[in-house]
């Protein structure tokens, strides 16, 4: 296993940092330059607001007065930190925001390497590295207002902490991951559910005994909920209700199951006129419902006639890995992705040819991991965006495929063997 120690492993960190840093600070420099750039309405609505009463000292508190507990309060606090830096310096607050984000885009390329080179090899690893430095939606999310730069890091921290947990079975490393996953959650409350299943995995699989296993398990979720719980109990303080981490899964629901009916999606770019009869039936029987009321349509809609509905699931499924908001940028997004997702699923197919049991868990960890973004996103408002923080675990799997399918054609150029036994190097 290469442990990124060696020479080769820093000179490559130092080509990853290079070029992360040369390709997303010359994104953020020609988009400002050029007057580019974007605010997300979340930002502009609440997520901005929010950090300017923060950064007056008036603590988290909405636009109209209230407690701010409608997303937990950690991209807030970053604004807050670059607003006060604005104030200070007299910089433009986009521009700090871009910068940022460039900043966060350079430390999401270094956390793809490390991952690469704990389970992949180096030279996986730094082609995984500069497809995700490369790869257009991201440089895109460089010069947008919102949570998609911040949030990345952090996550892909949380899961090469838990990898290497899984790696070599130290309680701190999986203590470290359930940290790291909490404070991702107080970014984006999108993943505030993933840490319990890999709970049950940490514990019902893997090195050590019965006992160890359960160990690791509890030290993750304690550590998980030391960073969720003081602010789902101020959060449920507030609104006289149990919030999680975010109030929003029943209206998240309701909008992912009406999507072609929103007033900022374009006209004639809605699915077939059955599925939007569908839309339009369920979206009369859902205002203000709770969970159970929007997922009692649907299944409602489902025994009354079952094809639009199934129909209507598999585009919001679909629609995960490419789907825009006003859906006006679906067709451009979905040429992007298609290439990535056939790489990542080539990497897949090389990866479950024969692979080592510590690296055949760890790729079911990992794929875990992506069902669930697939499966929320699906669930919630089927776009591009909620899939976007696992995108380097995609490409990585394909930077793998490819890197297998380069040794064996190197070993049979040779007359060696078509396959290797670690594929590692």
């Amino acid at each position: 296993m290469a442990d990124g120690t060696t020479g080769g492993s820093s000179r490559a960190l130092a080509w990853v940092v290079a070029a992360s840093l040369a390709v997303n600070a010359g994104v953020v420099v020609v988009a400002t330059a050029a007057g580019l750039g974007a605010e997300s309405h979340d930002y502009v609505h609440h997520y901005f607001p929010v950090a300017e009463s923060l950064a007056d000292g008036r603590g988290l508190v909405a636009p109209d007065g209230e407690p701010a507990t409608r997303t937990p309060p950690g991209y807030p606090a970053v604004l807050a930190a670059l607003l006060a830096t604005s104030r200070a310096t007299g910089a433009g607050m986009p521009e700090l925001v871009f910068a940022f984000n460039a900043f966060c885009a350079v430390l999401s390329s270094v956390l793809v390497h490390r991952l690469g080179l704990l389970f992949a090899g180096p030279r996986a690893a730094l082609l995984a590295a500069l497809l995700w430095t490369t790869y257009p939606l991201g440089l895109y999310a460089d010069v947008l207002a919102s949570t998609e730069q911040p949030f990345v890091p952090v996550f892909l921290a949380a899961v090469l902490a838990l990898a290497a947990g899984l790696r070599h079975g130290r309680h701190a490393t999986f203590a470290a991951a359930g940290a790291a996953f909490g404070a991702a959650a107080l970014v984006r409350p999108f993943v505030a559910f993933l840490p319990p299943l890999l709970a049950v995995g940490i514990a019902a699989s893997g090195s050590g005994s019965r006992r160890v296993r359960a160990t690791r398990a509890v030290l993750f979720l304690a550590c998980w909920l030391a960073f969720v719980a003081p602010w789902s109990v101020h959060a449920s303080a507030a609104l006289l209700r149990f919030v999680p981490v975010s109030p929003l899964g029943p209206a998240a629901l309701a909008d992912g199951l009406t999507f072609a009916l929103g007033p900022s999606r374009e006209p004639g770019r809605a699915p077939s006129p059955e599925v939007v009869e569908v839309q339009t039936r369920i979206r009369a029987r859902i205002d203000g419902a709770a969970t159970g009321g929007v997922a009692g349509a649907l299944i409602d809609e489902l025994a009354a006639d079952p094809l639009p509905v199934l129909r209507l699931v598999a585009i919001k499924a679909c629609r995960a890995w490419y789907g825009t908001d006003s859906l006006r940028w679906d067709d451009v997004v979905l040429a992007i992705q298609v290439p990535y997702l056939i790489l990542g699923l080539f990497g897949l197919v090389a990866l479950s040819r024969a692979p080592p049991a510590a690296d055949r868990r760890l790729a079911l960890t990992l794929l875990g991991v992506i069902a669930y973004f697939w499966i929320v996103t699906t669930a919630a408002l089927s776009i591009a965006r909620y899939t976007y923080p696992v995108m380097p675990i995609v490409i990585l799997f394909g930077a793998i495929g490819i890197d297998r399918a380069w040794r064996g054609a190197m070993l049979r150029g040779r007359g060696g063997p078509s396959q290797c036994d670690s594929c590692r190097s």
